[in-house]
């Protein structure tokens, strides 16, 4: 017992405790140092990542005096976290700087590269300001540009004459001003004096309706001073002034007659003119629309509505004629189509024929004025090439029975 007391007192005092400890707090001991021993690693890892940490610590604080140092920053007192912080900002702001420099080279060399290629319009401009100064036969650019408004008056002026030739071809049924005027010199009647004088008839018949309605009224008058005075006295004067007043108004009322008549016969002979002197392009189409139609439409004609404007009529027997609006849509389409194959026959006939190229023109057609029209083709392909495109079966159908008819079916994709 004595050697174990002196054993244990050994062994508990290199616990750090005192000879005589009890057992149990021995066993605590042991316990605590146990639990140290396990926490030992541990705390020596975090021992060395401190110590690793300071030394990191060490080395951005000498960087950043170093930075400080090449950018002759001022040292100061303060932490280095915070003096990298501030020299964070200030390469934020730096590149910040350098982005909006970079930004601004940028827009200098467009600007410059513009700069340059005006330059090269410019001289380009100029050279060719030359050679039209060279071309006009003129000194400097005030001529060219007085040269340049002669030529610009000059093209309005031909374009005005094109556009009064176009008129003249669609009055005059096709036919050129020349033409025209033979035809109605051939007559002895002057189409242009004719529609001259039926407007100086018809301002002359406004003025002398104004004059006659100007006398009835003075005449109404007088009539009623003439009955009012003849239970007066001075009963002859007014009645002679009264019989003047009706004298003037009867004739002016013939004179109006005489005038109203001559208008009549006028516009007759007019009329008489065009019924017989129809033009060829009119009467060629009237003939297409014969066989379009299948003669429910025999001729066309044309005549002037209330406004004096003159219209085109689809004439069938000896009825007056149906306008073009009057038309179905169908015979309105028959028509048109008529009326274009006229004038392309009409200018085959005198120019050097173009192809006619037409797409789906039998839309509206049925099955027996499309053949008509197919026939009507053929015959224009005789002068000129004609190409009918269709994506319609009956209409190639049709065409394939028509003589000197070629059909080329496409490709589906086509």
């Amino acid at each position: 017992l004595e050697d174990w007391r002196m054993r244990w007192s050994a062994a508990v005092a290199m616990l750090g405790l005192p000879g005589d400890a009890a057992v149990d707090r021995a066993t605590a001991s042991l316990d605590a140092w146990a639990r140290i021993a396990e926490a030992a690693p541990a705390w020596q890892g975090d021992e060395t990542r401190i110590v690793a940490m300071d030394k990191t610590i060490m080395a951005f604080t000498a960087d950043v005096r170093d930075v400080q140092i090449a950018l002759v920053d001022a040292a100061t007192d303060e932490a280095a976290p915070l003096v990298a912080a501030r020299l964070v900002r200030r390469l934020a702001t730096v590149r910040a700087a350098a982005a909006e420099a970079a930004g601004l080279s940028q827009r200098i060399a467009e600007h410059t590269e513009k700069s340059t290629q005006a330059a090269h319009d410019l001289r380009d401009a100029d050279t060719a300001l030359a050679e039209l100064r060279t071309l006009a036969g003129v000194a400097d650019d005030p001529a060219l540009e007085r040269t340049i408004e002669r030529a610009r008056q000059r093209d309005e002026v031909v374009t005005a004459i094109t556009r009064s030739e176009h008129d003249l071809l669609a009055q005059g049924d096709g036919l050129l001003e020349a033409a025209l005027r033979e035809e109605a010199t051939a007559i002895g009647l002057d189409p242009d004096a004719a529609q001259a004088r039926v407007s100086d008839i018809e301002a002359e018949l406004a003025l002398l309706g104004t004059e006659r309605d100007t006398h009835t009224a003075q005449r109404t008058r007088a009539e009623a001073t003439l009955t009012t005075m003849r239970q007066g006295h001075d009963a002859a004067a007014k009645a002679q002034e009264a019989a003047d007043a009706l004298a003037e108004a009867r004739a002016v009322a013939e004179r109006y007659a005489r005038v109203h008549v001559a208008r009549k016969l006028l516009q007759a002979g007019i009329e008489k003119f065009r019924a017989e002197q129809q033009g060829p392009l009119l009467r060629t189409a009237g003939a297409h629309l014969a066989r379009l139609t299948g003669g429910r439409y025999a001729r066309l004609s044309v005549a002037e509505n209330e406004a004096g404007q003159s219209i085109l009529l689809a004439m069938r027997g000896d009825d007056p004629g149906c306008p073009v609006e009057g038309l179905s849509e169908g015979t309105r389409d028959q028509l048109y189509f008529a009326l274009r194959l006229a004038t392309i026959e009409a200018h085959v006939a005198h120019t050097e024929p173009l192809p006619f190229i037409a797409d789906d023109l039998l839309v509206h057609f049925d099955d027996t004025r499309a053949t008509a029209a197919i026939a009507l083709l053929a015959e224009l392909g005789r002068y000129t090439q004609v190409i009918l495109f269709t994506h319609h079966d009956h209409i190639a159908v049709l065409a394939a029975r028509q003589a000197g008819v070629l059909v080329q079916r496409l490709p589906g994709n086509a």
